[in-house]
């Protein structure tokens, strides 16, 4: 994916108050408007930009919990000796792989760690049993 950037139009915008200072001059009141207009816009803009900033803080936040757990899942097995069975190491393997890779889908990641948890808790079970 490549990186976003911000747009490059600050010297249309630099431009555009350019011609609002001169208008000033003979119309003050339709310059004042006009700044007024863009100021509002540019309000919008700026807490649509909070808003993405705060849903990207979110799913960073999200996704470094759901690393923890997985970080819990691997010494759980490691302590029960499960992360020697094939089954287990490949789900772990498999789901470290998901959370570590960019981009990564939370939703199919948080799945994929209940069922790792369920398996752990199965074998860990049956392990128990013999």
């Amino acid at each position: 994916m490549a990186p976003l950037t911000p747009p490059s139009d600050l010297v249309q915008l630099e431009q555009w108050l350019a011609r609002i200072a001169t208008t000033a001059a003979s119309d003050p009141q339709g310059a004042a408007r006009a700044l007024q207009g863009w100021r509002a816009a540019a309000q919008a803009r700026a807490e649509q930009l909070t808003a993405a900033e705060e849903a990207c803080a979110a799913a960073l936040a999200r996704r470094d919990a759901l690393r923890g757990r997985w970080l819990a899942y691997r010494a759980k097995a490691g302590a029960a000796a499960l992360d020697e069975d094939p089954v287990v190491s490949d789900a772990l393997a498999a789901l470290k792989e998901r959370l570590w890779t960019a981009p990564c889908e939370l939703g199919a990641a948080e799945r994929q760690l209940i069922s790792l948890a369920r398996l752990l808790d199965h074998r860990g079970a049956c392990a128990g049993e013999e």
